[in-house]
Protein backbone atom coordinates (compact mmCIF):
# COMPACT_ATOMS: atom_id res chain seq x y z
CA UNK A 1 0.00 0.00 0.00
CA UNK A 2 1.15 3.58 -0.65
CA UNK A 3 2.25 5.97 2.06
CA UNK A 4 -0.82 6.73 4.15
CA UNK A 5 0.13 10.27 5.08
CA UNK A 6 -2.62 12.77 4.33
CA UNK A 7 -5.01 10.70 2.28
CA UNK A 8 -8.71 9.90 2.07
CA UNK A 9 -9.90 6.49 0.90
CA UNK A 10 -13.48 5.40 0.30
CA UNK A 11 -14.69 1.80 0.52
CA UNK A 12 -17.77 -0.41 0.30
CA UNK A 13 -18.61 -3.60 2.12
CA UNK A 14 -19.23 -6.43 -0.33
CA UNK A 15 -21.98 -8.30 1.53
CA UNK A 16 -23.65 -5.49 3.47
CA UNK A 17 -25.24 -2.22 2.29
CA UNK A 18 -22.61 -0.08 4.01
CA UNK A 19 -20.24 2.51 2.59
CA UNK A 20 -17.38 4.17 4.39
CA UNK A 21 -14.29 6.32 4.23
CA UNK A 22 -11.05 6.59 6.16
CA UNK A 23 -8.75 9.60 6.45
CA UNK A 24 -5.20 10.07 7.66
CA UNK A 25 -3.93 13.50 8.67
CA UNK A 26 -0.25 13.38 9.56
CA UNK A 27 1.88 15.84 7.63
CA UNK A 28 -0.87 18.45 7.63
CA UNK A 29 -1.43 18.49 11.38
CA UNK A 30 1.59 20.71 12.05
CA UNK A 31 0.25 23.23 9.52
CA UNK A 32 -3.23 23.06 11.07
CA UNK A 33 -1.82 23.77 14.54
CA UNK A 34 0.85 26.26 13.47
CA UNK A 35 0.53 29.71 15.03
CA UNK A 36 -2.14 28.59 17.51
CA UNK A 37 -1.48 27.85 21.16
CA UNK A 38 -3.72 24.79 21.19
CA UNK A 39 -3.67 22.49 24.22
CA UNK A 40 -3.63 18.71 23.54
CA UNK A 41 -7.43 18.57 24.04
CA UNK A 42 -7.90 21.45 21.62
CA UNK A 43 -5.61 19.81 19.05
CA UNK A 44 -7.71 16.67 19.24
CA UNK A 45 -10.94 18.61 18.83
CA UNK A 46 -9.84 20.61 15.78
CA UNK A 47 -8.37 17.45 14.21
CA UNK A 48 -11.68 15.62 14.75
CA UNK A 49 -13.62 18.50 13.21
CA UNK A 50 -11.39 18.58 10.12
CA UNK A 51 -11.41 14.78 9.74
CA UNK A 52 -15.21 14.72 9.91
CA UNK A 53 -15.31 17.48 7.32
CA UNK A 54 -13.03 15.56 4.94
CA UNK A 55 -14.96 12.32 5.47
CA UNK A 56 -18.30 14.00 4.74
CA UNK A 57 -16.85 15.61 1.63
CA UNK A 58 -15.67 12.23 0.35
CA UNK A 59 -19.25 11.30 -0.60
CA UNK A 60 -19.97 14.65 -2.24
CA UNK A 61 -20.89 14.02 -5.87
CA UNK A 62 -20.75 17.65 -7.01
CA UNK A 63 -18.26 20.48 -6.99
CA UNK A 64 -18.64 22.44 -3.81
CA UNK A 65 -17.68 23.09 -0.24
CA UNK A 66 -18.75 21.42 3.00
CA UNK A 67 -18.32 23.58 6.07
CA UNK A 68 -18.75 22.93 9.77
CA UNK A 69 -19.21 25.64 12.37
CA UNK A 70 -19.91 25.34 16.08
CA UNK A 71 -20.55 28.39 18.24
CA UNK A 72 -21.38 28.66 21.90
CA UNK A 73 -21.19 30.68 25.05
CA UNK A 74 -19.12 28.15 27.00
CA UNK A 75 -15.53 26.99 26.64
CA UNK A 76 -15.60 26.92 22.84
CA UNK A 77 -16.40 30.25 21.26
CA UNK A 78 -15.82 29.02 17.70
CA UNK A 79 -14.96 25.70 16.08
CA UNK A 80 -14.95 25.77 12.30
CA UNK A 81 -13.57 24.01 9.26
CA UNK A 82 -14.27 23.69 5.56
CA UNK A 83 -13.26 21.24 2.86
CA UNK A 84 -13.83 21.35 -0.90
CA UNK A 85 -14.29 18.50 -3.37
CA UNK A 86 -10.53 18.50 -4.04
CA UNK A 87 -9.98 17.74 -0.34
CA UNK A 88 -8.39 21.06 0.46
CA UNK A 89 -9.23 21.78 4.09
CA UNK A 90 -8.65 24.34 6.82
CA UNK A 91 -9.80 24.66 10.42
CA UNK A 92 -9.82 26.97 13.42
CA UNK A 93 -10.64 26.72 17.13
CA UNK A 94 -11.13 29.64 19.51
CA UNK A 95 -11.73 28.78 23.16
CA UNK A 96 -11.34 30.07 26.68
CA UNK A 97 -8.77 27.33 27.51
CA UNK A 98 -10.75 26.72 30.71
CA UNK A 99 -11.78 23.08 30.58
CA UNK A 100 -10.62 19.69 31.78
CA UNK A 101 -11.69 17.34 28.98
CA UNK A 102 -13.54 17.12 25.65
CA UNK A 103 -16.95 16.92 27.33
CA UNK A 104 -16.35 20.22 29.14
CA UNK A 105 -14.94 21.72 25.96
CA UNK A 106 -18.14 20.94 24.02
CA UNK A 107 -20.70 22.33 26.46
CA UNK A 108 -23.41 24.68 25.13
CA UNK A 109 -22.55 24.39 21.45
CA UNK A 110 -24.75 24.50 18.36
CA UNK A 111 -23.36 22.75 15.30
CA UNK A 112 -24.08 24.16 11.84
CA UNK A 113 -23.41 22.06 8.74
CA UNK A 114 -23.44 23.82 5.38
CA UNK A 115 -23.22 22.50 1.83
CA UNK A 116 -22.29 25.16 -0.69
CA UNK A 117 -22.37 23.72 -4.23
CA UNK A 118 -20.47 25.57 -6.93
CA UNK A 119 -23.79 25.68 -8.78
CA UNK A 120 -27.13 25.39 -7.08
CA UNK A 121 -28.81 26.07 -3.79
CA UNK A 122 -26.98 26.34 -0.48
CA UNK A 123 -28.16 23.86 2.17
CA UNK A 124 -27.75 24.28 5.92
CA UNK A 125 -28.69 22.24 8.99
CA UNK A 126 -28.23 22.91 12.72
CA UNK A 127 -27.98 20.36 15.54
CA UNK A 128 -27.04 20.78 19.22
CA UNK A 129 -23.87 19.25 20.63
CA UNK A 130 -25.29 17.64 23.76
CA UNK A 131 -23.48 14.30 23.89
CA UNK A 132 -20.06 15.41 25.10
CA UNK A 133 -18.52 13.94 21.94
CA UNK A 134 -17.97 15.52 18.54
CA UNK A 135 -18.32 12.11 16.88
CA UNK A 136 -21.75 11.65 18.50
CA UNK A 137 -22.77 15.14 17.41
CA UNK A 138 -21.95 14.33 13.77
CA UNK A 139 -23.84 11.06 14.05
CA UNK A 140 -26.83 13.00 15.41
CA UNK A 141 -26.60 15.38 12.46
CA UNK A 142 -26.96 12.54 9.94
CA UNK A 143 -29.71 10.91 11.97
CA UNK A 144 -31.76 14.09 12.33
CA UNK A 145 -31.07 15.92 9.09
CA UNK A 146 -30.35 13.15 6.57
CA UNK A 147 -32.05 10.15 8.23
CA UNK A 148 -28.88 8.15 7.49
CA UNK A 149 -27.50 5.86 10.22
CA UNK A 150 -23.85 6.88 10.51
CA UNK A 151 -20.90 6.04 12.75
CA UNK A 152 -17.73 8.06 13.30
CA UNK A 153 -14.51 7.02 14.98
CA UNK A 154 -11.55 9.35 15.60
CA UNK A 155 -8.16 8.74 17.16
CA UNK A 156 -5.03 10.89 17.45
CA UNK A 157 -1.69 10.75 19.23
CA UNK A 158 -0.75 14.36 18.53
CA UNK A 159 1.41 13.58 15.49
CA UNK A 160 -1.07 11.44 13.57
CA UNK A 161 -4.87 11.59 13.35
CA UNK A 162 -7.06 8.85 11.85
CA UNK A 163 -10.76 9.07 11.17
CA UNK A 164 -13.42 6.58 10.04
CA UNK A 165 -16.98 7.11 8.83
CA UNK A 166 -19.46 4.27 8.20
CA UNK A 167 -22.90 4.80 6.70
CA UNK A 168 -25.87 2.59 5.90
CA UNK A 169 -26.88 3.20 2.31
CA UNK A 170 -30.01 5.37 1.93
CA UNK A 171 -32.12 2.68 0.25
CA UNK A 172 -31.29 0.21 3.05
CA UNK A 173 -32.20 2.28 6.10
CA UNK A 174 -34.49 -0.38 7.58
CA UNK A 175 -31.82 -3.08 7.86
CA UNK A 176 -31.40 -2.58 11.60
CA UNK A 177 -29.84 -6.00 12.25
CA UNK A 178 -27.08 -5.38 9.71
CA UNK A 179 -26.36 -1.98 11.18
CA UNK A 180 -26.19 -3.34 14.72
CA UNK A 181 -23.74 -5.97 13.46
CA UNK A 182 -21.52 -3.19 12.10
CA UNK A 183 -21.74 -1.30 15.38
CA UNK A 184 -20.64 -4.39 17.32
CA UNK A 185 -17.72 -4.96 14.96
CA UNK A 186 -16.58 -1.35 15.26
CA UNK A 187 -16.51 -1.64 19.05
CA UNK A 188 -13.80 -4.30 18.70
CA UNK A 189 -11.43 -1.93 16.88
CA UNK A 190 -8.61 -0.66 19.09
CA UNK A 191 -7.19 2.87 18.85
CA UNK A 192 -3.69 1.43 18.62
CA UNK A 193 -4.68 -0.61 15.56
CA UNK A 194 -5.94 2.49 13.78
CA UNK A 195 -2.74 4.39 14.55
CA UNK A 196 -0.19 1.68 13.77
CA UNK A 197 -1.71 -0.45 11.00
CA UNK A 198 -2.40 0.54 7.41
CA UNK A 199 -5.98 1.19 6.33
CA UNK A 200 -6.32 -2.10 4.45
CA UNK A 201 -4.90 -4.06 7.40
CA UNK A 202 -7.35 -2.87 10.03
CA UNK A 203 -10.29 -2.71 7.62
CA UNK A 204 -9.62 -6.36 6.73
CA UNK A 205 -9.29 -7.17 10.42
CA UNK A 206 -12.75 -5.61 10.99
CA UNK A 207 -14.66 -6.70 7.91
CA UNK A 208 -12.88 -9.72 6.38
CA UNK A 209 -16.10 -11.77 6.56
CA UNK A 210 -18.14 -9.03 4.89
CA UNK A 211 -15.49 -8.23 2.27
CA UNK A 212 -14.05 -4.76 1.64
CA UNK A 213 -13.84 -3.06 -1.75
CA UNK A 214 -11.30 -0.23 -1.56
CA UNK A 215 -11.42 2.69 -3.96
CA UNK A 216 -8.44 4.78 -5.03
CA UNK A 217 -6.70 6.93 -2.46
CA UNK A 218 -7.00 10.69 -2.83
CA UNK A 219 -4.50 13.20 -1.41
CA UNK A 220 -5.70 15.52 1.35
CA UNK A 221 -4.00 18.85 2.03
CA UNK A 222 -4.26 21.99 4.13
CA UNK A 223 -5.08 25.00 2.01
CA UNK A 224 -6.52 28.37 2.88
CA UNK A 225 -8.99 30.16 0.62
CA UNK A 226 -8.12 33.63 1.91
CA UNK A 227 -6.99 36.24 -0.62
CA UNK A 228 -6.07 39.87 -0.88
CA UNK A 229 -9.19 40.42 -2.98
CA UNK A 230 -11.34 39.00 -0.19
CA UNK A 231 -9.85 41.41 2.35
CA UNK A 232 -10.27 44.27 -0.12
CA UNK A 233 -14.00 43.56 -0.21
CA UNK A 234 -14.05 43.44 3.59
CA UNK A 235 -12.38 46.87 3.81
CA UNK A 236 -14.83 48.32 1.30
CA UNK A 237 -17.71 47.03 3.43
CA UNK A 238 -16.32 48.94 6.43
CA UNK A 239 -16.49 52.22 4.50
CA UNK A 240 -13.91 54.79 3.44
CA UNK A 241 -14.34 57.01 6.49
CA UNK A 242 -13.45 54.27 8.95
CA UNK A 243 -10.51 53.04 6.85
CA UNK A 244 -9.18 56.59 6.43
CA UNK A 245 -9.24 57.06 10.20
CA UNK A 246 -7.14 53.91 10.63
CA UNK A 247 -4.68 55.11 7.98
CA UNK A 248 -4.41 58.49 9.70
CA UNK A 249 -3.76 56.88 13.08
CA UNK A 250 -1.56 53.93 12.08
CA UNK A 251 -0.24 54.76 8.61
CA UNK A 252 -1.59 51.53 7.11
CA UNK A 253 -4.20 48.83 7.56
CA UNK A 254 -2.90 45.39 8.48
CA UNK A 255 -5.16 42.35 8.32
CA UNK A 256 -4.30 38.75 9.08
CA UNK A 257 -6.08 35.50 8.23
CA UNK A 258 -6.98 33.58 11.39
CA UNK A 259 -6.64 30.25 9.57
CA UNK A 260 -3.23 30.50 7.91
CA UNK A 261 -1.85 33.72 9.46
CA UNK A 262 -1.14 35.32 6.07
CA UNK A 263 -0.76 39.09 6.55
CA UNK A 264 -2.26 41.56 4.09
CA UNK A 265 -1.03 45.16 4.34
CA UNK A 266 -2.78 48.18 2.79
CA UNK A 267 -1.10 51.60 2.75
CA UNK A 268 -2.67 54.97 1.94
CA UNK A 269 -2.16 54.57 -1.80
CA UNK A 270 -3.66 51.08 -1.74
CA UNK A 271 -6.74 52.41 0.05
CA UNK A 272 -7.13 55.31 -2.39
CA UNK A 273 -6.99 52.93 -5.35
CA UNK A 274 -9.26 50.47 -3.57
CA UNK A 275 -12.10 52.94 -3.05
CA UNK A 276 -11.70 54.49 -6.48
CA UNK A 277 -12.55 51.09 -7.96
CA UNK A 278 -14.49 49.82 -4.97
CA UNK A 279 -17.83 49.33 -6.68
CA UNK A 280 -16.31 46.82 -9.07
CA UNK A 281 -14.48 44.89 -6.33
CA UNK A 282 -17.47 44.81 -4.03
CA UNK A 283 -19.60 43.16 -6.70
CA UNK A 284 -17.24 40.23 -7.35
Amino acid sequence: MKNQNDIIQRFMLESLPVRGAVVNLTGGLATLYEGHQYTPDEQLLIAECVMANVLMTSHLKIEGLVSIQAKGEGNVRLLTSDCDNNFRYRGLLESSHEFSDEKALLENLMLTMTLEPAKGQRYQSIVPVDSGSLAKAFEAYFDQSEQLPTLFRFVSNGDKAIGLMLQLLPEERERADDWEHIRVLLNTLMDEEMLTLSFDEWLYRLFHQEGVRLYDERPVHFGCSCSREGYERALISLGKQEIDSIIEEQGSVETQCHFCHQVYLFDAQDVTELFSSGSDKASH
